[in-house]
């Protein structure tokens, strides 16, 4: 069952299990769910809403901000057209003061410096590190900086809107049967990929003095290269600098995926098995779709 719940400016809810048709998107490296859906309403309200919520067989998967609504009436009901986003998609709206080099950085000072509705993250008071905040910098960018100098990887949304920096320490395992599967296969996505960084040594006469090579793009024939301005936030270990970007551009690089009929709960980073295809993978897309009578999943998941 599909369940869609609205909440107004009043404190009011009004929900509907009668789904017409559902998308729910959640990504590793997008910060926020995606909900866009379809529902039959007995009676609406005029008032603004204040939350969306999704509930798909019973699990919470969706809290966040309504986008856009459109309610057409038909008869004595009324066909309700939601998208909506995550609370978390705040973290790509607000910036934070600039005021340069901050030391003895951690998550929960960071997630501390703004209060958003609903956001909350995983508790880490490792501050042996520091974050440049410059003009303009988005709190998503500056979480991603520190999680990278942390834990050497990166940061993503677990559950609806809980910010983490490292893995779950409990996943699930997602065991998927060979005779619910759709489809399966495999992808590879090279678009991002750069084959050589360059960012400026003010202490080397060449100017440009650090260079990160990406080997992978050259067996791939690619050759993009781009120059950089000295990245403050990496004064400790400008060669951090270039690596950070050379990870990032490979996120998402190569992925294996299954869809399948129903839903099985799973969430990002927990572990997917797919009868004769896929061993224990870390999870990282998940999307469903479908309607009440029928939902499919189609799940991504990476080495």
């Amino acid at each position: 069952m599909v369940r869609l719940d609205l909440k107004r400016i009043d404190g009011n809810t009004v929900g509907s299990d009668s789904c017409v048709k559902f998308s729910f998107i959640k990504d590793y490296y997008t910060p926020y769910t995606l909900l866009s859906c379809v529902f039959i309403f007995d009676s609406v309200s005029e008032l603004p809403v204040s939350e969306v919520m999704l509930y798909i067989d019973g699990k919470f998967v969706h809290h966040g901000l309504l986008d856009t609504m459109d309610c057409k009436r038909w008869g004595t009901h009324y066909q309700v057209t939601v998208k909506s986003r995550g609370f978390t998609s705040l973290l790509l709206q607000n910036n934070i003061e600039p005021v340069g080099i901050v030391e003895n950085m951690s998550l929960d000072a960071l997630m501390g410096t703004l209060s958003l509705p609903y956001v909350t993250h995983e508790y880490n008071s490792d501050a042996n590190n520091y974050i440049f905040i410059e003009e303009k910098t988005i709190i998503w960018d500056a979480i991603i900086n520190l999680a990278y100098k942390l834990t050497g990887g990166f940061p993503y949304i677990d559950g609806t809107n809980n910010v983490r920096i490292t893995a779950n320490p409990g996943p699930v395992s997602v065991l998927v049967s060979e005779k619910r599967v759709i489809t399966q296969g495999f992808s590879h996505n090279n678009t991002k990929m750069m084959s050589r960084y360059y960012m400026q040594d003010p202490l080397s006469e060449q100017g440009y003095g650090f260079v990160c090579d990406n080997f992978d793009a050259t067996l791939r024939n690619i050759k993009r290269e781009k120059y950089l301005p000295l990245d403050r936030r990496f004064l400790y270990s400008p060669e951090t600098a270039l690596t950070f970007r050379t990870d990032r551009d490979m996120n998402g690089n190569f992925v294996r995926y299954c869809e399948y009929i129903g839903y099985c709960g799973e969430d990002l980073m927990d572990l997917l098995t797919v009868e004769n295809y896929i061993s224990e993978l870390r999870i990282t897309g998940i999307a469903v779709t479908g309607s009440a009578g029928t939902i499919r999943t189609a799940v991504s998941a990476i080495e």
